[in-house]
């Protein structure tokens, strides 16, 4: 129950930042990925520089809708820099109507926390980072749609 809880307060403790994402710091994003129950979150690490991540995102988005009655989340966590929000960040989303929830670091410094997120990632984007039940599987590579269907599947046996 303490678990649910702490999830649920990272949700709500975070900024707000033009009602279009969640401003986060990495030790709330870290308390969310420790977290452990049988919801598959899709966590995947992109900025609006990053041609690849931008060409992979209509797929993470689809999969959020196509199974938005499961307990399946799609998480895109921007790495773009606090200076980028207002000019970039913030008109993307609105732009391409992202439906999937946006968090964006601050306060961050990619030596602090790139590690932490999985040890096996370089830090080039796009990563995405699939958990369930305690267990993670990190990928360090543009997706396709089937690509990514194949992964959930495999996650979900």
């Amino acid at each position: 129950m303490v678990k649910y809880f702490l999830v649920i307060s990272l949700f709500f403790s975070s900024e707000i930042f033009s009602q279009n994402f969640k401003k986060v710091p990495f030790d709330e994003l870290e308390q969310f990925l420790a977290s452990d129950n049988d919801t598959l979150y899709i966590v995947n690490f992109w900025a609006t520089w990053c041609k690849p991540c931008l060409e992979e995102m209509p797929y993470f988005e689809q999969i959020g809708l196509e199974k938005k009655n499961e307990k399946v989340k799609v998480i895109l966590v921007s790495v773009d820099t606090e200076s980028r929000w207002e000019a970039s960040l913030s008109p993307f989303i609105t732009k391409r109507n992202v439906q999937s929830e946006v968090w964006s670091l601050y306060n961050k410094k990619p030596g602090d926390w790139i590690d932490r997120i999985s040890p096996q990632w370089s830090g080039a984007i796009p990563g995405t980072l699939f958990m369930i039940n305690g267990k993670k599987y990190f990928y360090e590579k543009e997706f396709t749609y089937e690509e990514l269907i194949a992964t959930i599947q495999s996650i979900n046996q």
